[in-house]
């Protein structure tokens, strides 16, 4: 191990909180942190290596397992996940479905302001794959559904799927009823303005009934020569 930070120019100690690039440079966790939140700078301060510092500092916020707290289930380093700054990590598919259903941004753990949102935001610049169904590339800015078993689809091509041919199967590994549950579970609702009509009361009256425990004016279109202001 080198004996100096390249970032802060100080000596390394094995006691210190200590980061270690893949491309085996050694830096203090907190310089490190630092230099990526102030400098947005993911590559290695020592060789310059593309995303070096920013990969290593993701991977110690990562343990082997913990529980999601947005579906309140246990994840493991297999699944697809996003880990905030916050350190807070979850499922990528609740976080995602949280921001588009309730556009809550904050940790759903700690309710750090902007925390999930901004851990979104990264992970979706790099995230990226092939509907096997169109055989065209998706990125984050499409509209896409993630079945159970991780395989990600353009929406229209799943509903096209669903709809056209009946096969509710996903369409990468054959999972039974797969692409089905995705859509209902992705299923966005939107806002829909109804217009009513509404027509006139005309109501005949010949005279005004009044009643001695309250008094109400009521305005109503009445044929020429009736009263238009009724007192009850």
């Amino acid at each position: 191990m080198a004996n100096e930070c390249s970032i802060c120019e100080k000596e390394l100690n094995e006691a210190d909180d200590l980061v270690t690039t893949d491309c085996d440079h050694t830096f203090h966790r907190q310089c490190a942190q630092e230099r990526l939140d102030t400098k947005n700078r993911t590559d290695c301060r020592a060789c310059g290596q593309d995303s070096a510092l920013g990969d290593a500092l993701a991977r110690l916020k990562i343990v082997s397992e913990g529980e999601c707290s947005i579906c309140e289930r246990l994840w493991t380093l297999e699944d697809d996940l996003v880990t905030t700054d916050c350190n807070h990590t979850f499922h990528y598919a609740c976080a995602q479905e949280r921001l588009n259903k309730t556009n809550k941004v904050d940790c759903r753990s700690c309710h750090q302001e902007s925390a999930l949102g901004n851990a979104l935001a990264l992970k979706n610049l790099t995230k990226k794959g092939e509907c096997s169904i169109c055989e065209l590339e998706w990125n984050w800015k499409d509209d896409v559904v993630t079945t159970i078993c991780k395989h990600t689809f353009h929406r229209h091509c799943a509903q096209e799927r669903l709809d056209e041919r009946n096969k509710a199967d996903c369409r990468s590994c054959g999972k039974e009823s797969a692409l089905r549950d995705a859509l209902s579970r992705n299923t966005r609702t939107t806002n829909i303005k109804k217009s009513i009509e509404r027509k006139p009361i005309t109501i005949e009256v010949d005279q005004i009934v009044r009643f001695h425990f309250c008094s109400i004016k009521l305005i109503v279109n009445l044929p020429k020569g009736k009263n238009s202001l009724l007192n009850f």
